[in-house]
């Protein structure tokens, strides 16, 4: 079953627009205000909420405001629009856990949300459930192909399939990469299929990772 995803935005042809650029990966649900935002967001119990944020209307935040009201612990995908990047701290503050200027194009907003799925997983100690994708796929293909794809050099050829013994019964193969990298950093070191295709295969240089190692020959360099 694919995972579910609410997008709660004020403007109908920008809500429709991220709709049609989830619906191949994600279920999704859309609301244009924040009460019907608010109730799909209880109602659904998805695993991600994209949120429009103006600096004007400050919508996003009355939506996440009513989130925390309500217990409600759903990650917030920030879609910022007029002014929002200013306001960024104080979306995190309030319990976004990423954050994006429209206009985004599809790459960067898969990226976005797979980095936001793999936090969040971190953060919960847990394994995110495997994709509808990666469970169809043939897994071998799928695992070579990602190899070949890799952009990282910390993930040259590290891509690999891994299953665990629960009981008596292996769980499925699935996708995975071990970083030495973040495990240097202090990160979970084990990384899952959405994660590798989107930004290790994709745009390796948003991993936070690969953000502290390029800091630290930054400054390195500097000194010398």
């Amino acid at each position: 079953m694919k995972l579910k995803i609410v997008i709660v935005h004020s403007d109908p042809q920008i809500a429709e627009y991220l709709s049609l650029m989830c619906a191949a990966r994600y279920q999704v649900s859309k609301a244009t205000d924040v009460k019907a935002g608010l109730q799909l967001v209880l109602k659904e119990m998805p695993a991600l909420a994209l949120v429009g944020f103006d600096a004007k209307k400050q919508e996003g935040l009355q939506l996440m405001r009513h989130m925390k009201h309500y217990g409600s612990k759903i990650p917030v995908l920030i879609i910022g629009g007029r002014g929002a990047g200013e306001l960024q701290q104080v979306c995190a503050k309030y319990g976004a856990k990423g954050f994006v200027e429209w206009p985004v194009d599809q790459k960067r907003l898969d990226r976005e949300i797979s980095k936001v799925l793999q936090t969040v997983s971190e953060e919960l100690a847990s394994v995110p459930p495997i994709t509808d994708f990666e469970d169809q796929s043939n897994k071998t293909e799928l695992e070579n192909t990602l190899n070949r794809q890799m952009k990282c050099v910390q993930g040259k050829n590290q891509v690999h399939l891994y299953s665990e013994l629960q009981g008596i019964r292996k769980t499925k193969p699935r996708i995975v990469l071990k970083c030495p990298l973040r495990a240097e950093y202090g990160m979970p070191s084990m990384i899952y299929f959405e994660y590798i295709r989107d930004v290790c295969c994709g745009d390796h240089t948003a991993c936070p990772a690969v953000q502290q190692f390029q800091s630290r020959q930054t400054a390195t360099h500097h000194r010398r």
